[in-house]
């Protein structure tokens, strides 16, 4: 009988306990309320300011709003726009998630840089040399630039070879340069004049219209450099040799109208007959 009792007692203490844990545990996670679901900010906003205007309150610990963390950043899911996930919790561990329409107000696709022209000998190993990519999210994305399997070249074969850089941020733009990239041989190349520009690729809105010559700042022609002073290219010998923009033939099939990309070719043929030849690369914008 005494083994019963203890037995009951047992089963009802413990009944008793679980009835209590039960009644006294915290179920439910945070309530969360937003102002707005869908916000417009700079591609420098902080989590504070994607998650301004948003609050979290728990039955049992009240105000969790500090518990508020952006969880992640969707790819791209209409212009300029992505879907914010956030949680907050609570002091039991409970966790709710929420989502969120972010709009940057100042965002603009990845732009591609050129160092050099892209120019190179037969047999080089990386035409990518000297090709860069920022991005306003990212930063310095230039390990991500590909060239388009749509494209193919010899590298052993001399010539002009139309390609394709692409480049894609975290948020999943992705930018596409065509260009033209030229292998020459040693000997090809030796005696040829070398034109030198301040840039080989520029990025301008719709309607500016670039002065491809300012962007001539030498050329040397065997051993003679003709360096820029003032609207032309001079020597710096006794002759006082110049050379000037009609030296030149520059051959400028930009649209400044419509948004693309284009090259401008620039040509300059010495007295010994020896032509060279450079691109500068030309984006327009929207």
């Amino acid at each position: 009988m005494f083994s019963i009792v203890v037995f009951v007692i047992a089963v009802v203490s413990f009944a008793v306990f679980q009835f209590r844990s039960y009644v006294l545990t915290d179920r439910t996670g945070p309530s969360i309320a937003m102002e707005e679901e869908r916000v417009t900010v700079s591609v420098d906003a902080d989590d504070g300011q994607l998650l301004a205007g948003i609050s979290a309150v728990d039955d049992k610990d009240g105000d969790v709003s500090d518990s508020l963390m952006v969880e992640s950043l969707s790819n791209f899911i209409a212009e300029n726009t992505r879907q914010m996930t956030f949680a907050a919790s609570d002091s039991d561990g409970h966790v709710v998630k929420g989502y969120r329409e972010i709009v940057y107000s100042d965002y603009r696709s990845p732009r591609f840089s050129l160092t050099q022209p892209l120019r190179f000998r037969v047999g080089t190993e990386n035409i990518l040399e000297g090709v860069g990519a920022q991005d306003v999210l990212d930063g310095d994305i230039s390990s991500n630039i590909k060239i388009s399997a749509n494209y193919s070249l010899s590298v052993n074969q001399a010539g002009d070879y139309p390609m394709e850089f692409t480049v894609a941020n975290s948020a999943g733009d992705v930018a596409r340069l065509p260009v033209t990239v030229t292998l020459y041989t040693a000997e090809d190349e030796a005696n040829r004049p070398q034109i030198e520009l301040s840039d080989y690729l520029v990025y301008t809105p719709a309607g500016a219209e670039l002065d491809a010559w300012d962007y001539v700042q030498g050329i040397t022609v065997r051993g003679t450099e003709f360096v820029r002073s003032g609207d032309v290219l001079r020597a710096d010998d006794p002759e006082e040799r110049a050379i000037d923009d009609a030296d030149l033939s520059i051959q400028d099939d930009v649209d400044y109208q419509t948004p693309g990309a284009y090259e401008i070719t620039y040509r300059y043929t010495a007295d010994d007959g020896e032509t060279g030849t450079v691109r500068l690369v030309v984006v327009v914008t929207d």
